[in-house]
């Protein structure tokens, strides 16, 4: 599914220098490129703090209490 939308969005990128003027298409495009690495890092961000969530709940609960009762 990324890659369809990374292909997608060059496509829409050729297309776009063709109807306008590349001294609006090149921020725009520049702009995407910071937009989509932002999404990328609050993804990477949430995914690593449910992650983190998940392995304190399931695995350090448990070897914790294994250390405390020898």
């Amino acid at each position: 599914l990324n890659s369809f939308a990374v292909v997608v969005g060059e496509v829409a990128n050729f297309v776009a220098y063709a109807f306008a003027p590349a001294i609006l298409v090149t921020p725009l495009g520049a702009l995407s490129i910071i937009i989509r690495q932002g999404f990328w890092c609050c993804t990477c961000t949430c995914n690593a703090a449910r992650e983190a969530a998940h392995i304190r709940h399931s695995r350090m609960r448990p070897m914790c209490r294994g250390i405390h009762h020898h």
